[in-house]
């Protein structure tokens, strides 16, 4: 009872770890513990049952936990260490084929009192970067920071720690954090904004080779005050996900929401916000985020149901978006915005490709509907294996090359709708 199974998740492959920070021990309550589980092909099976490695009583260990491959990271927010009483840790296990392996502690080389060290931990590759929102600056308390480890073959060193260009009171800068190659999302959820106080941020730094950068500073493009952007943050590849569990909707306080963000090549451009379907007040939609190629998880800590109050929910979204009008292709479809004749969940305008020329060399076309194009679809009229990809109409193809996909490629030579008639 009270063992806050479930507070923190991550997956990585067949792998996943549940924290339970409230998992009480022989040394104390509240020592906590994390659950290692692995799928073996039909069900998800207890590994492990992982445990502060020096028997800490009331670390709350498993407050935080992220995994990746045969790596992964607890956060201990709690602890209490020598130097500093409450500056608390985290810490690195690794897979050796058999069990997993306590390998490193991490601290801060800065530690201090109520830093909050461990409240947000990520893993990737062969980095953390671990939350201490609690950090002061100057005179102020909770601006808060983030640390960035790397393993260098024998340790984990403490590479760098980041900090917001404009540091103040409260920020609670490191509250959350998620990192994905050479880029890392650190969260600020009580930053003040130009719509009023604690409308939240969230901060994109990229690894140069040597050291890391702030590249960006993500705010809501409708923020308002007290809407706790950057309460979750994740990252997976050029695709970023935003959390503001305490944004308002027409339902009333603290619905939620979360924003979707892509890198472009030079910046990353919000693309869309998600709400709950089923949007209510107080759910806290926006509460825990996650992201991995084009699908992401939003989770709804206070959403209830019909055994009562506060039950909590989750909601997957898919992303993609490759007509590029600002919504996901699953609601271009779901409200009759696009068609989806094949049922294949790609909008219809998408899913047609009339650049068929190239298909066998090179293999993806060139990128322009042009006479080579024409050449191919009337070759393939004449033998279909001359010009395999220009089975086009209706979408997806109906298994001959016939005129209708004749004049599905003289329609797009001619500049009109690139896709055949059914499909639009």
């Amino acid at each position: 009872m009270g063992d806050q199974f479930g507070h923190a998740v991550s997956v990585s492959g067949n792998v996943a770890i549940v924290g339970a920070w409230g998992d009480d021990c022989a040394t104390g309550g509240d020592c906590g513990s994390a659950f290692v589980y692995r799928y073996n092909g039909s069900t998800w099976v207890e590994e492990q049952n992982l445990h502060p490695p020096d028997g800490s009583a009331s670390p709350r260990f498993g407050w935080s936990v992220s995994i990746d491959s045969d790596l992964a990271v607890v956060g201990a927010w709690k602890e209490d260490t020598p130097a500093e009483p409450r500056s608390r840790s985290a810490y690195i296990f690794r897979y050796n084929g058999a069990t997993w392996a306590a390998e490193q502690r991490l601290t801060a080389a800065d530690a201090a009192v109520n830093d909050g060290f461990g409240s947000s931990v990520s893993i990737s590759g062969d980095m953390v970067v671990v939350g201490a929102p609690g950090d002061a600056c100057n005179a102020d308390l909770a601006c808060g920071s983030a640390y960035v480890f790397r393993f260098n073959g024998s340790n984990w060193t403490q590479e760098q720690k980041l900090t917001a260009r404009y540091r103040a009171y409260n920020d609670q800068f490191g509250s959350s954090v998620s990192v994905s190659g050479d880029v890392a999302v650190v969260g600020a959820l009580y930053d003040d904004c130009a719509a009023g106080p604690e409308c939240g941020s969230a901060y994109i730094f990229r690894y140069s080779g040597t050291t890391w950068m702030q590249r960006q500073r993500l705010t809501a493009s409708d923020a308002t005050a007290y809407a706790a952007f950057g309460h979750s943050v994740s990252v997976s590849g050029d695709v970023a996900v935003v959390g503001a569990s305490q944004d308002d909707c027409a339902f009333g306080y603290d619905c939620g929401s979360a924003y979707m963000y892509r890198y472009n090549g030079a910046s990353w451009v919000e693309e869309f916000k998600v709400t709950a379907s089923d949007a209510a007040e107080s759910d806290q939609f926006g509460q825990s985020v996650s992201v991995s190629d084009e699908i992401a998880v939003v989770g709804a800590g206070f959403d209830n149901c019909a055994a009562g109050p506060d039950c909590g929910s989750a909601y997957v979204f898919t992303l993609a978006d490759c007509n590029h009008n600002g919504m996901p292709d699953h609601c271009d479809i779901g409200e009759g915005t696009s068609l989806d004749e094949n049922g294949n969940g790609i909008p219809d305008e998408c899913d047609c490709t009339l650049d068929v020329y190239g298909d066998m060399e090179p293999p993806a076309g060139n990128g322009i509907i042009d006479l080579d194009d024409i050449t191919c679809v009337l070759d393939g009229f004449a033998d279909s294996s001359d010009c395999p990809g220009a089975d086009l109409h209706p979408c997806g193809g109906n298994g001959l090359i016939d005129v209708d996909d004749i004049f599905a490629v003289l329609d797009a030579f001619a500049d009109d709708p690139a896709c055949p008639d059914s499909c639009t």
